[in-house]
């Protein structure tokens, strides 16, 4: 479902079969009844937080308005497409203050093109020059603020799903790249979403986890919870992103309104041991800077430059004294 896409027909999406899967009838007043019914069902049995919808955009727009009505919590859609003022509509048609539909949607838009970007081994159908390219990334991040959204922190920023491989296998097992992308979907702009098993950094699919003993003793696990830490510490949530450098290997972002976080991912991999980033302009000062994934304070060169000793991720926090 994507206007850009020659031969798109709304009717074939949504009057037409989903591969081989049974489509049903929303417009039938029994149909449309049962599944209001069932969604507020499911919700209220299972105390429900937020609700994943598969295949959104299959569904016409006056169903999804009906049952984010219906059910009382969250929907976030999902609409494997690039073009964002297609998933807009999701939210509100015409975007963005039409009539209210869904919450949110799954960030697609962002992640066929952070994936090969972190990555470059993704089939990618829709960019190939996404490849290795984090410039591409910073210019769709910046896009997607631009985008009308009608709210853009309940977009689902992922790297892997249940429908791709996995983020660790699209990297080749390659750490420093992986945690770079799981640094970018945890902070950019956005509802971050980790698919089970991305914690143990597995590769297979549809793997079962129960083998794994659900341990929070894993590299990948204490990973992620620093990472969601900096989030609730900072106030992460709702702040502002600002894309403020995008190179073919690097990118630089900072989250809030005074620009208290600053990210600074890259995309070398294990093929260098060092990565150096320099800014437009001098990061603001009198305050120090301290790494918040390795507890290690920042510092940087007459140009304000900052020269890392390794390819992995560096997230910046603000201190106010150099002994905090």
């Amino acid at each position: 479902g994507d206007y850009g896409c020659k031969g798109y027909s709304e009717e074939v999406t949504h009057f037409g079969w989903f591969y081989d899967l049974a489509d049903l009838n929303q417009s039938h007043p029994e149909v449309k009844a049962m599944l209001l019914q069932w969604g507020r069902y499911m919700v209220d049995t299972f105390d429900l937080d937020a609700v994943r919808l598969d295949t959104a955009s299959y569904m016409p727009l006056w169903f999804l308005q009906a049952l984010q009505e219906a059910v009382c919590v969250p929907i976030i859609g999902e609409s494997t497409v690039t073009n964002m003022t297609f998933l807009a509509q999701l939210q509100a048609d015409p975007p963005p203050m039409g009539k209210k539909g869904l919450a949110g949607a799954l960030n697609f838009p962002l992640t066929y093109a952070a994936v090969p970007a972190f990555c470059g081994k993704f089939e990618n159908r829709y960019w190939p020059f996404a490849h290795k390219n984090m410039s591409f990334l910073g210019v769709r991040m910046d896009e997607q603020l631009k985008a009308p959204y009608l709210d853009v922190n309940l977009l689902g920023n992922q790297i892997d799903n249940h429908d791709m491989d996995r983020i660790t296998k699209n990297c080749g097992g390659d750490m420093s790249l992986v945690r770079n992308a799981l640094v970018w979907n945890m902070l950019a702009q956005g509802m971050p979403t980790i698919y089970y098993g991305t914690e143990v950094f597995e590769t297979e699919q549809r793997n079962s986890f129960w083998q794994y003993g659900w341990s929070t003793e894993t590299l990948g696990y204490k990973f992620l919870k620093t990472l969601n830490m900096v989030r609730k510490s900072h106030n992460v949530g709702k702040s502002l992103l600002a894309v403020v450098s995008a190179t073919e290997n690097t990118l630089i972002f900072t989250r809030g309104r005074l620009k208290k976080i600053w990210v600074f991912l890259n995309n070398f991999g294990n093929t260098r041991k060092s990565v150096k980033y320099c800014l437009p302009k001098k990061i603001p000062m009198p305050y120090y800077w301290k790494d918040a994934l390795t507890g290690q304070h920042a510092k940087f060169d007459a140009r304000g430059c900052l020269s890392t000793r390794s390819t992995e991720p560096v997230v910046l926090v603000c201190k106010h004294s150099i002994e905090q």
